[in-house]
């Protein structure tokens, strides 16, 4: 495997860890019908998952890079489940 596959392999695992402590923090929810991650809207929550990805972050990470990537995978995250706004559109 090239090192560019690697590292992309390596970056999506960060942020599949990262948005698991969105969803544990009540940052973020997965939806139940289509299992797109949607944000909950709530910055206390997501402030949680940072602090506690900066408490306990992933083997060659800082604290300070952990929070920011819980930070950046919450942006990465609609506000909407895509199939569900689709099936609404339907209607």
């Amino acid at each position: 495997m090239g090192m560019a596959k690697r590292q992309m392999m390596e970056r999506e695992e960060q942020l599949q860890w990262a948005t698991g402590l969105l969803i544990e923090a009540g940052a973020a929810s997965e939806c139940e019908n289509h299992g797109y991650v949607v944000d909950e809207l709530d910055g206390g929550a997501a402030e949680e998952a940072a602090a506690q990805a900066a408490a306990n972050p992933p083997k060659g990470l800082s604290a300070t890079e952990a929070a920011d990537l819980v930070r950046e995978a919450l942006t990465l995250i609609g506000y909407e489940c895509p199939g569900c706004a689709k099936n609404a559109a339907d209607d």
